[in-house]
């Protein structure tokens, strides 16, 4: 699995860019909402409720995977509802933090990213437990959705064996989503003060 490691690598790596260039188009974007008004503050609750259950949905599926991955073949908890859970998940915080920003172009945008990419990065890691666990991943596949949850097919662990070590190391990719309303709130800050120039204003 070293070529599946050296993917998932350049995956991390490839999508901290797009997000960089993405911050980079914020820090240049406002809103064209009324400030205060109902649009503004929909989209901020919107993005705190959606990166709260990024976080807690990644932290679950973290609790199953961490001791487990590409050891057994995951069928429980998360991974009973849809084959990627993590990624779902992360959708979702995507979606958060592209509502953090108070623009709904910014989060269509960020969002178009992450399909534009990430169905290609859900179908290689397919062919990589095909190999692995062979029929067995097939029969799981004809059963399970590959990214929207089934809540039908929610089937819970007796028990489940944690690493502590990779546990914290999840924890933490986790708890970034929570760094995206601190940083929108004072990028808007600083176009509010007109310290950061305003080169687009978008709904």
């Amino acid at each position: 699995m070293l070529g599946m490691k050296s993917f998932t690598e350049r995956r991390i790596a490839f999508s901290r860019l797009l997000l960089l260039l993405w911050i980079a188009l914020f820090a240049l974007t406002h809103h064209k909402w009324d400030e205060g008004g109902l649009m503004e503050c929909s989209l901020t609750w919107s993005a705190v409720i959606l990166i709260g259950i990024a976080m807690l949905g990644r932290i679950w599926c973290s609790i199953y995977i961490c001791g487990y991955k590409n050891r057994m073949l995951l069928q429980t908890g998360p991974y009973s509802l849809c084959r990627h859970p993590l990624y779902f998940f992360t959708f979702l915080g995507v979606l958060g933090i592209g509502f953090s920003t108070e623009s709904l172009v910014l989060a269509v945008l960020l969002a178009l990213f992450y399909w534009l990419y990430y169905p290609a990065v859900m179908k290689k890691e397919e062919v990589a437990l095909t190999v692995l666990f062979g029929k067995h991943y097939t029969s799981y596949c004809m059963k399970v959705p590959r990214f929207f949850p089934n809540i039908k097919n929610f089937r819970q662990a007796n028990s489940i064996s944690v690493n502590p070590t990779l546990m914290q190391k999840r924890l933490w990719e986790s708890f970034w989503f929570l760094t995206a309303i601190p940083i929108a709130g004072s990028i808007e800050y600083l176009h509010l003060q007109q310290v950061l120039p305003i080169l687009f204003n978008c709904y």
